[in-house]
């Protein structure tokens, strides 16, 4: 396979991971958040467990799409 064609894959599976978080977690948050409910900004936190997976993601794509050229 190509570089090319290997970052494509790379990009397309990092891309379901967002998804992949959101379902998985979702379900989970209240548990997590009275897990955790000792720590002054836990619901903050567990909040935040949806989103930096999203996040990452969309700062690292485009330095991994600009390697695709």
């Amino acid at each position: 396979m190509t570089h090319t064609r290997w970052a494509t894959w790379f990009l397309l599976l990092a891309s379901t991971m967002t998804i992949l978080a959101s379902a998985t977690l979702a379900p989970a948050m209240p548990a997590m958040t009275e897990a955790f409910s000792t720590l002054p900004s836990a619901e903050f936190w567990v909040k935040m467990t949806l989103t930096l997976p999203g996040l990452v993601i969309a700062l690292c794509a485009p330095l991994a799409g600009g390697s695709c050229r």
